[in-house]
């Protein structure tokens, strides 16, 4: 069974939206890079909401005109991981709240 829907919401509402290639999701915790300057990259907590197209609305985790990786996150994290920095794959790694997140080179 087939049924066409449409969906209405408030258009004059805003938010803050990072493409699906930017997050990378543990199933634990949902993360992106954000560049920092100098070839510097730090892990950051997300709360999204859930995914709309090819966007996720972001709850909290960035600010406006922040930089995010939108593409080669794994690449960094997976850089971050073998130089023995923070990486997302170990669940000590970037903690739950944003003033303990570490700093990937």
């Amino acid at each position: 069974m087939y049924v066409d829907a449409k969906i209405k919401s408030p258009s004059n509402m805003k938010m803050l939206t990072i493409p699906t290639t930017a997050l990378l999701d543990t199933g634990i915790r949902k993360v992106v890079y954000i560049a920092t300057g100098d070839g510097r990259y730090e892990g950051r907590n997300v709360i999204t909401k859930p995914r709309v197209g090819d966007y996720y609305p972001l709850v909290s985790g960035v600010k406006e005109n922040e930089n995010i990786v939108t593409y080669g996150a794994y690449l960094i994290d997976s850089q971050a991981e073998l130089s023995g920095n923070a990486s997302i794959q170990y669940s000590s790694s970037l903690e739950k709240d944003d003033d303990s997140s570490r700093k990937a080179k």
